[in-house]
């Protein structure tokens, strides 16, 4: 009974999947928005703790993770239990995301959530609740308070979702959740969290990593 007990968790876990979509650590190259107020390497810094804040949200969730990096990959993640390392494909946002769900489910998992790096406010039980909706429902999204989101998921691979989209905009979110009703998904909406791209989005990081504007 032992045995069947931990076959079936092995096998509910695989079939759940986190993508990351992560950049390699290189200054000038991330958070250059934050970097015009406080310099590339302050800028690098804050990624960088970004990051790590991020993979620890992701340490206690039972799913497959797939570390999906613009730039040189970081290949010491497959020291991690679960964890895969993948490199995007070319082209804007959404094609990148696209062609990673499209890799993920074809790799048979049947729940696939994809994140960034960028969001200080993601905790656990967000990713979990995603998860739980969608055994029911089709689609998952959190929008953040920038006009995008940071966590979609999907219990099957709805290409429409990434076209026709103006990235990086704050028109994301609304585009995205009227492509969603257009194809009469069913979506459920996650908590409003904030993203991390400017020197006013830090917060309380401000004070705790001791960023400072114009720390040239």
């Amino acid at each position: 009974m032992l045995v069947i007990t931990v076959f079936f968790y092995l096998y509910r876990r695989m079939k759940k999947a986190i993508i990351v979509l992560q950049k390699a650590p290189v200054p000038g190259n991330v958070k250059t928005r934050l970097a015009a107020r406080v310099g590339e390497n302050e800028a690098l810094r804050v990624y960088q703790f970004l990051v790590e804040h991020t993979h620890r949200q992701l340490a206690g969730i039972a799913s497959a993770i797939y570390v999906y990096f613009s730039g040189e990959p970081d290949l010491t993640y497959l020291k991690l239990p679960n964890y895969y390392v993948r490199t995007q494909k070319h082209g804007n946002l959404g094609q990148r995301m696209h062609a990673a769900f499209a890799e993920v489910f074809a790799s048979g998992h049947d729940q696939v959530l994809i994140v960034g790096t960028d969001c200080y406010e993601l905790q656990p039980n967000i990713i979990l609740d995603a998860f739980d909706v969608l055994a029911s429902k089709d689609v998952a999204i959190g929008p953040a308070k920038d006009g995008g989101y940071y966590l979609l998921g999907m219990n099957k691979l709805t290409p429409e979702l990434f076209n026709g989209i103006t990235w990086s905009t704050d028109t994301v979110y609304m585009d995205t959740m009227a492509i969603a009703t257009s194809l009469g998904l069913d979506v459920h909406t996650l908590p409003l969290l904030s993203d991390v791209d400017r020197f006013e989005d830090l917060g309380e990081l401000a004070n705790l990593l001791g960023v400072r504007e114009n720390n040239l």
